[in-house]
C-alpha cells in the first residue's frame, strides 16, 4: 500500500481514467451556425427562448467564408495535426486555380469564350468535389455463410455532364461503379 501511495500520491484514487463529459449542462442548447436559421423569429413553444444556449464552436461560423466541405477537406490533408499547414497548402492551391483560370480568360479573344471560364475557384473546389464523389456503393450482405456485395444508390444524380473527366480520384469512382455494375445480380438482398 505504501508504494502505491507514493506512485499516486494518495490512498483514495476514485477514478484512473478520465472520462470524456461535456462541460454544458444537458439542459443548456445547442447553438445554430447557420445563417439563415439566425434571422428566422422564434416560435412561442421554442426552447431557445427559456434555455440557455451554448456557445458556438471555435470550428463553427456564421462569415461568408465557412465552408464546412472545405474544413473537412483541410482536416483529410492535415497531418500530424498541423492545421496551419494544410490551411496554407489548401490556400496556395485556390490562388495557384486562381491564377491559372485568370491567364485562361486573359487569352481569350471573345466575350463568349470568357463566359465560359469560371474564376471563382471556390466553386471549380466544389465542382471538382461533386465530380469525384461515387454515386453508387457497395453494401455487404451475408447468406448462407457467403457476403456478397451489392449495388446501393446513395442519390441520384442526373447532371449535364461537360467537363472532362480524369484524374486518380475519378478513377477510383469509376471503377466502383464498374464493380458495383458486375455485382448487380446480388440487389435482389438490398431488400431482405
Amino acid at each position: 500500500m505504501l508504494y502505491f501511495r507514493r506512485i499516486c500520491g494518495s490512498c483514495f484514487t476514485p477514478n484512473l481514467i478520465n472520462k470524456r463529459t461535456s462541460i454544458w449542462n444537458p439542459t443548456y442548447q445547442d447553438p445554430i451556425a447557420d445563417k439563415s436559421e439566425l434571422d428566422l423569429p422564434l416560435s412561442e413553444d421554442d426552447p431557445r427562448k427559456y434555455r440557455p444556449i451554448k456557445p458556438l464552436f471555435h470550428s463553427d461560423a456564421t462569415t461568408f467564408f465557412h465552408d464546412p466541405v472545405l474544413i473537412t477537406f483541410t482536416h483529410m490533408v492535415m497531418k500530424d495535426g498541423r492545421k496551419d499547414l494544410a490551411q496554407r497548402i489548401m490556400a496556395n492551391c485556390f490562388e495557384y486555380i486562381k491564377r491559372k483560370q485568370v491567364k485562361k480568360w486573359l487569352a481569350c479573344n471573345s466575350d463568349e469564350e470568357r463566359k465560359e471560364i469560371e474564376c471563382n475557384p471556390w466553386k471549380i473546389f466544389h465542382k471538382a468535389i461533386e465530380n469525384c464523389t461515387p454515386v453508387l456503393k457497395l453494401m455487404p450482405a451475408t447468406r448462407g455463410g457467403i457476403t456478397y456485395q451489392y449495388e446501393l444508390v446513395e442519390y441520384v444524380v442526373i447532371r449535364k455532364r461537360w467537363q472532362s473527366h480524369w484524374g486518380r480520384i475519378v478513377k477510383k469512382k469509376q471503377d466502383l461503379h464498374r464493380q458495383c455494375e458486375a455485382n448487380k445480380a446480388y440487389a435482389h438482398y438490398r431488400w431482405k
